[in-house]
């Protein structure tokens, strides 16, 4: 019994502890030397990134199987990781290749097959496990930038394929060179309420830091300018710090970061793996309303009320410091260490002041973990338990007028600098809309750029809803224009092509379609009467047809084309050609 007792408590530690993963199993999925463009746990808007990206500076690269297995899944779409294959191994992990521009052989096939036989470009397919069967280094695809990509290169991911978390994938010894020792920019101090006071002021001090020299093989930080601080009552802490590998001049995310007052650990997050059901948790993990405004990022070595993200350990008191009237010194130091170990400390000295209750404890705060609701003539808001990630004070306020082009006066909601965790509705008051017009009304949001955003909604009794995870400035509105849908190539003749258009030898029909405000919600094509796959890419905002693929023969051909938006407007074209 003690023996098996042993076993199971091996097991269940064999995927909490980084020194265990195994180190070689994997190998990298490009033959070119990994650059990385990003690593795991990166700060990424409303996420933490969930592997890493590997540079290839233009597309076509061979991906190859990382190691043996099977394709247990494959997708296709325009956002996301756009083209992506996954790959179940045998010892328990999934691996995850994103951004691909292409499939190769006959998964490609596959894929192409379940494409027409929906009719959509966007496609999520599970084989079976014997169908697409692969060895260690076997091409199955080639490197692109489809979906959410900022530029060519693979997306490479190491699942637990139980759990689904993903797993820092240089903790299974990928040959990433890093011998650079993390860098320490500043560190920050936050009064936690009312009554705590640093260098005697109720509000945050950012405190600059410079190397001070290696010692004992680690980098040493100290404030610039050797001021003196003090502080008393509850105190946070957070820090601005990164790394980069010896290769490449990317600013990436430190393994963990550790904190110590007078010696004893109070607060740690270690980048090893999270649930994609947390990963929205990046916003109460970083001041948000500092990034929103100078696009500092600023990690806090304390949690907020509602934080649950499981990157931290060891965490006393939720981090925060409470410094009483000893008018002692304490010692406060952070350990920030990059995958590899290469280890930098940052160290501070603060004099404990007197707390004086100054102030009552501020009841006019919403609690986060309750349900709030505002019952207005003109707006309707409920911000459900578990939405906000702390207590918050809330602040609505409505326009006298209703601005030119809308149906409601606009809606100011708190402040888009308060983050959230999960939706919000919010329900405006509208003019009278006829009835013909009930779709077309959209709920948008002003962007601080002067752009609108549309979240939708459905109108009734004079009332349209919507759900959105954003806090800001809100309207209403008609979207009755249909989406701009033209064709790039061939270029049309100015005779309304009586003419047909002639195709150069080897290109693709390409058309250009893009929507002023609900976006595009499908399109579809038929060549001679017979649907036609087109590739869409919303960055470019292009659609492409590979006649080759679609078994179009030579020949006089009439293509038929359309787009819809989101609330239904539609686009079409017609292009007569010869192949």
């Amino acid at each position: 019994m003690k023996k098996l007792l042993v076993f199971f408590l091996l097991l269940l530690n064999f995927h909490s502890n980084a020194q265990d993963y195994p180190k070689g199993y994997f190998h990298s999925p490009l033959e070119i030397p990994l650059n990385l463009a990003g690593n795991f746990g990166e700060i990424r808007p409303n996420h933490f990134h969930a592997g890493l990206d590997l540079r290839t500076g233009q597309e076509g690269f061979a991906v190859h199987a990382s190691a043996d297995g099977y394709v247990s899944r494959v997708k296709v779409s325009t956002s996301g990781y756009g083209k992506v294959v996954y790959i179940t191994h045998p010892n328990g992990f999934v691996t995850v290749y994103g951004h691909l521009s292409r499939f190769n052989g006959e998964l490609a096939k596959y894929v192409k097959q379940a494409q027409y036989k929906s009719e959509t470009y966007e496609v999520e397919l599970f084989p079976k496990e014997n169908e697409f069967t692969l060895k260690q280094g076997e091409i199955f695809a080639f490197s692109g930038n489809t979906g959410n990509s900022g530029g060519p290169h693979v997306h490479f991911e190491i699942r637990d394929a139980k759990t689904e978390f993903p797993i820092n994938p240089l903790l299974f010894g990928l040959p990433v060179a890093d011998s650079i020792r993390p860098l320490i920019k500043q560190v920050v101090l936050f009064p936690m309420d009312a009554n705590a006071r640093i260098n005697g002021k109720n509000k945050s001090l950012k405190i600059p830091l410079a190397s001070s020299g290696l010692q004992d093989g680690n980098r040493d930080y100290l404030p610039v300018n050797k001021m003196n601080l003090s502080a008393g009552g509850q105190i946070g802490f957070g820090i601005e710090t990164s790394d980069r590998p010896n290769k490449g001049s990317g600013i990436e995310q430190v393994y963990s970061v550790e904190l110590y007052k007078d010696g004893a650990l109070i607060y740690s997050f270690q980048m090893e793996k999270f649930s994609f059901d947390e990963t929205r948790y990046v916003n109460a993990h970083i001041d948000y309303a500092e990034k929103k405004r100078s696009s500092e990022t600023i990690q806090r070595c304390f949690l907020l009320k509602n934080n649950r993200c499981s990157i931290y350990k060891g965490v006393v008191d939720a981090g925060i410091v409470h410094l009483g009237g000893d008018s002692a010194q304490h010692y406060f130091k952070f350990v920030v260490k990059d995958v590899n170990g290469n280890t930098s400390q940052a160290f501070l000295k603060i004099l404990a002041r007197q707390s004086v209750a100054l102030y009552a404890t501020d009841s006019s705060k919403q609690s986060c973990l309750r349900t709030f609701n505002h019952e207005g003539t003109g707006c309707r808001i409920e911000i459900p338990a578990n939405a906000a990630y702390d207590d918050y004070s809330f602040s609505y306020s409505e326009d006298k007028t209703t601005p030119n082009g809308y149906l409601a006066p606009k809606q100011h909601i708190l402040d888009e600098s308060v983050p959230l965790n999960d939706n919000i509705t919010i329900s405006i008051h509208t003019k009278e809309i006829p009835a013909s017009d009930i779709s077309k009304v959209i709920l948008v949001k002003f962007e601080k750029n002067g752009k609108t955003t549309s979240f939708g909604g459905i109108w009734k009794d004079g009332w349209i809803t919507a759900k959105t995870k954003e806090f800001g400035t809100y309207s209403v509105c008609y979207d009755k224009t249909p989406p701009s849908l033209s064709i790039s190539y061939p270029v049309p003749d100015k005779s309304g092509n009586r003419v047909p258009a002639k195709l150069a030898k080897g290109k693709n029909i390409r058309l250009s379609v893009s929507d002023n405000l609900s976006g595009v919600k499908s399109y579809r094509a038929s060549i001679d009467g017979k649907w036609v796959l087109m590739e869409y890419e919303p960055k470019s905002n292009q659609l492409s047809i590979d006649l080759n693929d679609a078994g179009i023969t030579g020949g006089e051909h009439l293509l038929e084309a359309e787009a819809l938006d989101a609330v239904g407007n539609k686009s079409a074209v017609e292009l007569k050609f010869v192949k």
